[in-house]
C-alpha cells in the first residue's frame, strides 16, 4: 500500500517571493511611478489587474510619441481614447506631444484645447506640417492663465502656417520657446505680443516671422532676463525692438540679420558661432555690456576673420572689458 505523500506547505521565504509587493503599494505611488513612462505604456498597465484597470486616468503627465507606434492612424486614435477617458476632474501638470510626419490641425487643436480646459503648466509640442495645405491653427494656449512653460517646435519652411493672435495673455509663463511661428498686429507696423506676460523671464525665438503688414517687431517686457534669437533664411529679416530693462543675457546665432533697435542694460552677450552669424545693417548699442561669451566649433581661432567682423559690429557701442569662448563639442 502506497503511502500518500503530504503536501508541504509553502515556506515564509516562497511566500514571500511570490507576493505581489508592486501592487500593495498606493495609488499615488504607483501614479508617480507611471509618470515617467511613455502614456502608452502607462495605459497598457490597464491590463495587469483589476487594481490597475483605470489607474492611467488619474495620470498628470501625459507623453505621446509616434514613435512608439506602427502608423499615425493609431496614434492618432490612441491620443482621442485618453483624452475621451482620462479623468477630467484631475488637472494636467505637463503634456509633450511629439508627431513625427504631418500634423492634422485637428487632433493638434484639440490636445491643446484639453490641455488649457484642464490647467496645464508645461506644454512641449514638436510637429511636422505640410507646406502645400493649409493648416487652421487654433491658440487656445495663448490665453492659459495656469501655464509656466511653452515649448512649440514647428518643423516648417513657411513660418506663416502658425500665425499666434496679437497679444499673448499668458500670466503664469515664465519660459517660452517658439519655433517657426508668426508675429502679426492689426491697425500696427509692429508686432508686440509679449506685453501681457508679466512674469515672463526666458524667451527663445527660432526662425519666427513677421506678418506681411509689420515692420518690426517690439519686445517690450520688464521682466524678461535671457533672451535667444536664432535667425533663418525662411523667416526673413526684421529689426527688432528691445524693450527690455532687466535684460541680462542675450544669445544671437543662426542667420540673425535682425537689425537690434534700443538699449538693454545688458551684462552678458553670448555669441553662437557654431551656427553662421550675419551681422545687421545697424549695430546694437549695448552701454552697459560688460562680458561678451563666444561660442565656437573646435576648428574655429579667435582670429578668423568671421569671427572678428562680428566682434567689431557687436562691440562698436558697447564697453566691453571681458571675452570669454565657448568652444562647442
Amino acid at each position: 500500500m502506497k503511502t500518500r505523500k503530504k503536501r508541504q506547505r509553502p515556506s515564509r521565504k516562497d511566500r514571500e517571493r511570490k507576493r505581489d509587493r508592486l501592487s500593495e503599494l498606493p495609488d499615488c505611488v504607483l501614479i508617480h511611478m507611471m509618470e515617467f513612462m511613455d502614456t502608452k505604456h502607462a495605459v497598457q498597465t490597464c491590463v495587469l489587474s483589476k487594481r490597475w484597470k483605470d489607474l492611467w486616468k488619474q495620470l498628470t503627465t501625459l507623453a505621446f510619441n509616434t514613435s512608439f507606434f506602427n502608423n499615425v492612424v493609431n496614434f492618432s486614435k490612441f491620443v482621442s481614447h485618453v483624452l475621451s477617458k482620462r479623468d477630467g476632474s484631475i488637472s494636467l501638470l505637463n503634456l509633450e506631444f511629439t508627431r513625427r510626419g504631418y500634423a492634422k490641425p485637428h487632433l493638434l487643436n484639440r490636445l491643446m484645447k484639453y490641455a488649457s480646459w484642464h490647467n496645464v503648466q508645461q506644454l512641449t509640442i514638436f510637429i511636422t506640417l505640410n507646406n502645400n495645405r493649409s493648416f487652421d491653427f487654433r491658440p487656445y494656449i495663448f490665453s492659459c492663465d495656469t501655464l509656466t512653460f511653452l515649448k512649440l517646435y514647428v518643423n516648417t519652411y513657411d513660418p506663416s502656417m502658425i500665425v499666434l493672435p496679437e497679444y499673448l495673455y499668458m500670466p503664469a509663463i515664465r519660459t517660452m520657446q517658439l519655433q517657426s511661428v508668426t508675429f502679426t498686429a492689426y491697425g500696427c507696423d509692429y508686432a508686440e505680443p509679449f506685453c501681457y506676460c508679466p512674469v515672463l523671464n526666458t524667451l527663445i525665438l527660432e526662425g519666427c516671422s513677421l506678418h506681411n503688414d509689420q515692420n518690426f517687431l517690439r519686445i517690450s517686457n520688464s521682466n524678461l532676463s535671457n533672451l535667444t534669437l536664432d535667425g533663418s533664411f525662411e523667416a526673413g529679416f526684421f529689426p527688432i525692438d528691445l524693450c527690455t530693462p532687466n535684460l541680462t543675457s542675450l544669445t544671437l546665432s543662426g542667420h540673425t540679420d535682425h537689425p537690434l533697435i534700443g538699449s538693454p542694460n545688458l551684462s552678458l552677450l553670448e555669441e553662437d558661432l557654431s551656427k553662421p552669424l550675419s551681422a545687421g545693417l545697424q549695430p546694437p548699442r549695448f552701454r552697459q555690456l560688460k562680458a561678451l561669451m563666444v561660442r565656437k566649433l573646435p576648428y574655429e581661432e579667435p582670429s578668423d576673420d568671421r569671427l572678428k567682423r562680428s566682434l567689431k559690429y557687436l562691440l562698436q557701442n558697447s564697453p566691453v572689458t571681458k571675452i570669454e569662448y565657448d568652444y562647442v563639442d
